[in-house]
């Protein structure tokens, strides 16, 4: 079903009625819906018509909820309670998670084990959010699949009298458009992976003046302590870490702020039990690791159909007899942990072949098993690696031996004629089968998979990817013109990657996932100024692709107005952002308020000379970097070149006026980073790029990059750090900086912008008929907001702000 109401009745009057529910994932691929469906072999398939019309074939029945004959059988129902109902011990719904024979798990969890959740959640976080909160009905929202355990959180939630959000597809996987909705509908429960976490803090979750989300839960995968610093910083923000496999009914254990916020305190769910053992199931002391052990009323009956499986990770309790639980059983988790002295456990890691991405359990064997079933890869390896962006999944593989390279006739039999495998044709094998979070980034292929002096594959011995079969680049590729090369740039930016990609390079196979899909989406969304979700980034998934999306989705009117150079002779245009700074800069005079500060820190030998030239190169590749605002004729804008035209203007120096090249100043020493932060630019005369060095020691140096707002934004700190490195680099090795041509400097996208907009003295143009819905959409809203205040507004706004601490009980 759909991610509507309907999906949490389904599930609601399916557990009613004793049957068992098996959540699907209409973003999966067909075969591995299919796979699940073989696995569970359900009674029916609830959905509607159109979702039921997109599953693969499976031969079950079907029940369509937008159908008449559904409504008719409806109305035929006789009213009343269900006679019967489920028993505790009965299985209540069916979660498959990654298998490392190749196929999918099924965990069955009983109806006892969910209301002991449901109980224990009511008690431990619920019941004290309402009362930190002072309000009986929260707003939680559910920004989870379905088909992983997790989406149950917030529905206990709603089983407790809250209301409850159920976010759409591109509201949940979008980290500014879930943002955006917290804010907006002032939510106050949030459940999110970590690095989802990081990708909405990115969006300005807990920003001032936003809503914070009262209860925001981390958990799937380890929280980085600087994210957890965080976390417990916000005020009115009350951070929880949940941990738990989908064997242990969701959740099992559980970390809330502590004294510090390096040292959270931890402790079971309510029924749940925890252990720490050694390899002889021996209890470890404090401070040593072990393997966590999981017992009590949370764990699951078992794995649908897999005894074998079931006795192997479901063991027999010890201790159970100390607890009142004699016979009773303990799940092995894998997981690796230490027992602080406080009794808090403390999470190390994996101690199997299971790793956590981005909140997603994964067995590597079922992805290994996956790709050694290609008919032509004769072996394959999968592993997970920090490659400086973050966790990612690489696959190796070794192709079956063709009949030219084959040296023996039992391997020309095996290899026939047919070629060895391409990366792209074995990741799209991959895709066609396993959720996007299981398709590795890159396949490299092999002569041989490395081997220890055992005959054990070496994973420390697999090769890292090819930076340049990763990005593409130097293979030419076709060129679609400036729409291309700026979505190529934005690649490279949101991939962390030092080259933009080929046109033709692929996403996923640049190491892309659905966070950097969501952050990637956002970028062309602003720069372009059409629409962009997750689901197109992974539908077109080059630059190429991408761009020409973009054109199509531009329109006539904005395909008509190409990025081409305009004359730099004279005065030129601002954008519109442009202007709005402009009028600040001329109405309160030089201010730090919109100033930018690149913080670069230097460890070794400066070469100050080199970094002089570098500066120079830098201003001369961005010419908004060399370019000043003089003031207009008057007050209402004439130009400054005594023309007719009464809007503000622009003036590009010239690439060698001494004026235009950026000073490199050298701080007294004792100097105050901070106070050279709030330099006050005058834009008429000065550029708005100001550098200053401070240096610690020979090898310790602290540069700091101030931009104004006029030139550039957050954004643009990421290029400019990049473009500088580059430049210094070569200038270090003496010789001239060799950067990728630009596909068009800002001046130009501004006078684009001007001929798309028009004036608005123009009653057809369209900038007047945004202005017009913007005027009638705004009107009758005060000129600013009126709250009470202990003095008198200053006539002129300052931008001074300060903190002020205080707390509210739950009567204020």
């Amino acid at each position: 079903l759909p991610r509507t109401a309907d999906m949490v009745v389904a599930l609601l009057a399916v557990l009613k009625a004793g049957l068992v529910c098996q959540p699907l994932d209409l973003g999966h691929p067909a075969a591995r819906t299919l796979a699940v469906l073989e696995d569970a072999r359900p009674l029916c398939v609830i959905g509607t018509e159109a979702t039921l019309g997109a599953l693969p074939d499976h031969g079950l029945p079907v029940v369509a909820l937008d159908s008449p004959a559904t409504a008719d059988a409806l109305a035929a129902c006789p009213e009343g309670p269900l006679p019967g109902g489920p028993a505790p011990a009965d299985p209540a719904y069916l979660i498959h998670t990654s298998g490392s024979t190749g196929r999918p798990k099924g965990v069955l969890v009983s109806h006892a084990s969910l209301a002991n959740l449901c109980a224990g959640h009511g008690t431990d976080h619920i019941a004290p959010a309402v009362e930190r909160t002072g309000r009986q009905r929260l707003r939680v929202a559910h920004s989870a699949s379905f088909a992983f355990d997790a989406s149950w959180d917030p529905l206990l939630w709603m089983v407790h009298g809250h209301e409850l959000h159920l976010l759409d597809d591109a509201a949940y996987r979008d980290p500014a458009a879930l943002t955006a909705y917290v804010d907006a509908h002032r939510i106050d429960y949030l459940d999110v992976t970590p690095s989802y976490a990081e990708a909405l803090l990115a969006e300005g979750l807990l920003d001032e003046g936003r809503h914070h989300p009262a209860h925001l839960v981390v958990g799937g995968e380890t929280v980085p302590p600087a994210l957890w610093e965080r976390l417990t910083g916000a005020a009115a923000v009350h951070p929880v870490n949940l941990y738990g496999p989908t064997e242990t009914t969701v959740d099992a254990y559980y970390w809330v702020p502590g004294a510090t916020a390096a040292e959270p305190d931890g402790r079971p769910v309510r029924g749940s039990r925890v252990y720490v053992l050694d390899s002889s199931l021996r209890p470890v002391p404090a401070g040593a690791t072990g393997e966590l052990y999981v017992a009590g009323a949370c764990l699951a009956l078992g794995y649908l159909g897999r005894p074998d499986l079931t006795a192997e990770r479901f063991v027999a309790d010890p201790f159970g007899a100390q607890h009142g639980d004699a016979g009773g059983r303990m799940y092995r988790t894998g997981d690796l942990v230490r027992r602080r002295a406080d009794h808090t456990l403390e999470f190390l890691g994996r101690g199997d072949d299971q790793v956590k991405i981005r909140g997603f359990r994964i067995e590597l064997g079922e992805i290994q098993a996956r790709l050694a079933a290609h008919p032509r890869v004769a072996a394959a390896a999968v592993i997970a690696r920090d490659t400086g962006h973050g966790k990612r999944l690489l696959a190796y593989a070794v192709p079956v031996r063709t009949k030219r390279d084959a040296p023996t006739g039992a391997d020309r039999a095996a290899g026939g004629d047919t070629a060895p495998p391409t990366p792209a044709e074995l990741r799209e094998h991959l895709a066609a089968a396993l959720p996007e979070h299981m398709v590795p980034a890159t396949v490299t292929l092999l002569d041989a998979l490395p081997r220890t002096a055992n005959d054990k594959l070496d994973h420390r011995a697999l090769p890292d990817p090819d930076p340049l079969a990763l990005t593409g680049a130097g293979q030419g590729g076709t060129d679609d013109g400036p729409h291309t090369e700026i979505v190529r740039g934005i690649f490279a930016d949101v991939l962390g990657i030092a080259e933009p990609p080929a046109a033709e390079a692929g996403f996923l196979d640049l190491g892309g996932h659905s966070l950097l899909a969501a952050r990637l989406a956002a970028r062309l969304r602003e720069h372009f100024g059409v629409p962009m979700g997750i689901a197109d980034v992974f539908r077109h998934t080059t630059p190429g692709a991408l761009a020409a999306l973009v054109r199509t989705r531009a329109g006539a009117a904005l395909a008509s107005v190409p990025l081409s150079p305009v004359p730099r002779t004279g005065p030129l245009p601002l954008s519109p952002a442009q202007q709005r700074l402009w009028f600040l800069h001329r109405l309160e005079g030089p201010s730090p308020t919109y100033n930018i500060p690149l913080v670069l820190s230097v460890s070794g030998p400066l070469d100050r000379e080199a970094l002089r030239l570098a500066l120079h190169d830098l201003a001369e590749r961005h010419e908004t970097l060399r370019t000043v605002y003089p003031p207009t004729d008057n007050a209402s804008g004439a130009a400054a070149d005594g023309g007719a035209d009464d809007s503000p203007r622009q003036h590009i120096l010239p690439a060698d006026d001494p004026a235009a090249r950026p000073v490199l100043r050298l701080a007294e020493p004792g100097s105050d980073l901070t106070e050279a932060v709030r330099y006050c630019f005058d834009l008429a005369t000065e550029p708005p790029l100001r550098t200053v060095l401070f240096s610690e020691s020979p090898d310790h140096h602290t540069l700091l990059l101030l931009l104004h707002h006029i030139a550039g934004d957050g954004a643009s700190t990421t290029p400019l750090a990049r473009d500088l490195a580059t430049a210094y680099t070569a200038r270090t090795q003496g010789r001239a900086p060799e950067f990728a041509p630009l596909a068009g400097q800002y001046v130009d996208h501004a006078a684009r912008l001007q001929s798309l907009l028009g004036s608005p003295a123009e009653p057809t143009a369209l900038a007047e008929a945004q202005l017009a819905h913007w005027r009638q959409a705004l009107a009758g809203l005060p000129d600013q907001l009126e709250l009470p205040t202990d003095r008198p507004r200053p006539p002129v706004a300052t931008s001074a702000g300060d903190t002020v601490p205080f707390a509210l009980d739950a009567t204020a």
